[in-house]
């Protein structure tokens, strides 16, 4: 509502937990460094604190975005459930398959040590990050533990990461819970942001929507840091409200009355005291967020409607082209029983962007049905960056006021409006509504061109000149380059490819960078989120 008259190209304090807008203060860096030590060191837990509103689902989104290929995670975002379904949600997130209906904890572990011991020998590496590990009952805790048991005679085969509220410290100082304490080898608290930190924090966020110019003075960031007390999702709440009032007001910043009007609006706050009452609207997301399990439901549900193979069609299913930009109703949608947001219907969606369809095929999976057509799936929690750098139509899994989990397929990007698909219906929203109800899952295919899963310097064959022709490709070079070795101008190559798409820089050509590879060689493919020519290259 306000961005035009701040010359913003969005909202800078949403509440949603984007680490595009993440401050890199000396709490935020030394936080993500115990995430970083969390996956590199051998055996043992890592520990983050935080009070509500602290930026813990933020740096676990930063972590997420910058992982190096050689790394599977398991995230599970709400971990207040018993043991079997503690460690079935892990298989999911995983995507260990094992029978839905009649599995045993014993054949659950037995699954999980099969793969962490395939993924070690592959010199992969496995992380179990949970968020609001404070929710987690004693005998779940006692099963963390175990899980550090599953092990080589050199190496722990599993990485663990507990984040959550300062509870989590006293239910680790329990008694019973002394041997899980003890094996906990690096703990850090994030800490509430120092005054001169808030002044940088709304600085920076603001800069990061596209401010040129102050929008706060000093003396309102000064009221800001009094009523939030340095908790970086209460002053997003009171930023994001005073923007609103100078824009009601049509004044060109931010001053202290306005800081001070905004806040008792949102929270009947009281000079030089701290604000935490919610409003009722944003409790209720809260709430949606931290009650949904991190369980990817692709593999587990099966598609419902169909014939006994897949068909290709030369047309996709019609959808409505007079679809027009809508802000703010995504939730409207996601309430409304008569449209259509299910699983089964965001794959035939997908497919049908393919130019395939589906029949029906009983207890078979969409990433089954992918398979016979010769695709693979990528299951993966990112952001839109991610989003553009694949450049392909994904499923979306949203999260609703009710923690109600939909799938939905994203069709386009135009800036910052995205085109959803409802069945044969589309719809454009906003990208700051989607963020409301997107906490980064999301699902795509691809159409593998080379039989390695991995090159690297010293490689020969066919597919590393496949590699060099996918970048010659992207460069834009006249002639594709010719040779099949792998040699060190290659890997330098590499390199610049990854940092320009958002990949960790290594010179190794993973399965990430093989997917964004595609994007540029692919002859058969569904259309791109957004034209080639528009995006950066580097």
């Amino acid at each position: 509502m306000y961005n035009e008259h701040f010359g913003l190209t969005e909202a800078p304090f949403s509440i949603a937990p984007d680490p595009h807008y993440l401050y890199q203060g000396s709490r935020d860096r030394e936080a993500l460094s115990h995430f970083r030590y969390g996956m590199q060191v051998a055996g043992g837990f890592v520990q983050l604190t935080g009070e509500v509103g602290t930026g813990k689902t933020t740096l676990i989104r930063a972590l997420l975005e910058d992982l190096p290929e050689d790394v599977d995670v398991a995230l599970v975002l709400n971990p207040a459930m018993t043991v079997l379904e503690f460690v079935a949600t892990i298989c999911d997130e995983l995507h260990i398959k094992y029978p839905k209906k009649s599995h045993t904890l014993k054949d659950l572990v037995d699954r999980l040590n099969a793969f962490l011991l395939h993924n070690h020998a592959k010199g992969r590496q496995t992380v179990l990050i949970m968020d609001e590990a404070q929710n987690l009952e004693p005998d779940v805790l006692e099963q963390v533990r175990l899980l550090t048991n599953l092990e080589t005679s050199k190496k722990k085969l599993l990485q663990i990461i507990l984040v959550g509220q300062p509870e989590l410290c006293t239910k680790l100082a329990r008694h019973d819970l002394r041997q899980l304490a003890q094996r906990v080898t690096a703990r850090y608290t994030l800490r509430a942001l120092s005054r001169a930190e808030t002044f940088e924090y709304i600085v920076h966020r603001c800069q990061v929507a596209g401010a040129s110019r102050a929008l706060f003075n000093r003396s309102a960031m000064g009221w800001v840091y009094r009523l939030a007390r340095g908790n970086p999702r209460v002053t997003n709440i009171i930023c994001d409200r005073s923007l609103l009032g100078a824009f009601s007001a049509n004044l060109p910043y931010v001053d202290s009355t306005i800081v001070r009007r905004a806040a008792a609006e949102v929270g009947d706050s009281v000079p030089g005291r701290l604000w935490w009452r919610w409003p009722a609207s944003i409790a209720a997301g809260l709430v949606a967020a931290s009650t949904a399990a991190a369980v990817w439901a692709y593999w587990p549900q099966p598609l419902s409607n169909a014939s006994h193979h897949v068909i290709p069609v030369t047309q996709a299913p019609s959808v409505s082209s007079a679809a027009q930009p809508v802000d703010g109703s995504l939730g409207a949608w996601l309430a409304d029983a008569t449209i259509k947001s299910d699983t089964d219907t965001a794959f035939q969606a997908l497919f049908a962007s393919w130019q395939l369809n589906l029949g029906e095929l009983g207890q078979r999976t969409g990433c089954e049905l992918a398979a016979d057509a010769g695709l693979d799936c990528v299951f993966n929690t990112g952001s839109w960056k991610h989003l553009t750098g694949y450049n392909r139509p994904a499923i979306l899994e949203l999260l609703d006021e009710s923690g109600q989990r939909h799938h939905v397929l994203l069709t386009r990007l135009d800036g910052d409006v995205a085109e959803i698909q409802f069945g044969d219906r589309a719809e454009r929203f906003s990208r700051l509504d989607i963020d409301r109800y997107w906490y980064g899952k999301y699902l795509l295919t691809w159409r593998p061109a080379i039989r390695s899963d991995s090159l690297r310097a010293g490689d020969r064959g066919a597919d590393v000149l496949w590699l060099r022709q996918a970048l010659a490709s992207y460069s834009g070079e006249d002639v594709p380059q010719s040779g099949d070795y792998f040699d060190d101008a290659v890997a330098e190559q590499v390199r610049a490819f990854q940092v320009a798409h958002g990949l960790s820089a290594d010179g190794v050509v993973g399965r990430f960078t093989l997917v964004h590879l595609n994007v540029y060689m692919a002859k058969t493919a569904p259309p791109m989120l957004t034209a080639i020519g528009n995006r950066t290259k580097g």
